[in-house]
């Protein structure tokens, strides 16, 4: 655990989509939702499926660099 998930964040602002919006999508509490992103709990399998569901997003476009550090996905995001 530890790693933040910057796609899916990206994913969200970039759709204006809000924590409220998604966690009631996907059926989790607010502070639940905020705590996978921030890398300090993990999604579950039906919890990523239903994340791409509503994003209309495959699992990979969202949470392929889920396993790397904050220091490579930072590196990836600036095409380092």
């Amino acid at each position: 655990m530890g790693f933040k998930n910057l796609r899916l964040k990206a994913v969200m602002a970039g759709l204006e989509i809000t924590l409220d919006t998604l966690a009631k999508e996907i059926g989790v509490a607010k502070g639940s939702l905020s705590r996978k992103i921030n890398g300090k709990r993990k999604f579950t399998e039906p919890e990523i499926e239903a994340v791409c569901r509503f994003l209309n997003k495959e699992p990979t476009e969202i949470f392929f660099d889920s396993m790397l550090s904050n220091e490579q996905q930072n590196k990836k995001l600036k095409g380092a």
